[in-house]
């Protein structure tokens, strides 16, 4: 079995529905893993659309700031997201590509050592 050069964390495990939450080196990703592969999936081996579990994957970092004076402050939220796929790739930056194809293929063995039980 391979090593993960990167600590992976599941935060959230909705596994009846599919998705799930999780860490990976300090950064927030979620997905929906199937049961079985589908067309519309991450393929494991090319990391392209086309018969793999995972059809949703997001790799993003939450960033907050309080703003404004004492007396009537607000707080301000931003999302950086470095990977997005949802039945096809809207974001992938290309510094991320090797944390991906190992988030891929954790969740595709997650999957796997599910359904064995």
């Amino acid at each position: 079995m391979d090593t993960y050069e990167h600590n992976i964390k599941v935060i959230n495990d909705h596994r009846h529905r599919g998705y799930l939450e999780g860490e990976i080196d300090g950064m927030l990703w979620f997905a929906i893993v199937h049961e079985e592969p589908v067309e519309t999936g991450i393929n494991p081996e090319t990391m392209k659309r086309g018969m793999g579990r995972v059809t949703r994957l997001c790799i993003y970092q939450d960033s907050s700031s309080v703003d404004g004076n004492p007396y009537l402050p607000s707080m301000s939220i931003k999302r950086i997201v470095y990977v997005n796929y949802q039945r096809e790739w809207s974001i992938f930056h290309y510094d991320f590509r090797g944390m991906t194809r190992e988030l891929v293929k954790y969740l595709e063995r997650r999957c796997c050592m599910h359904l064995l039980k």
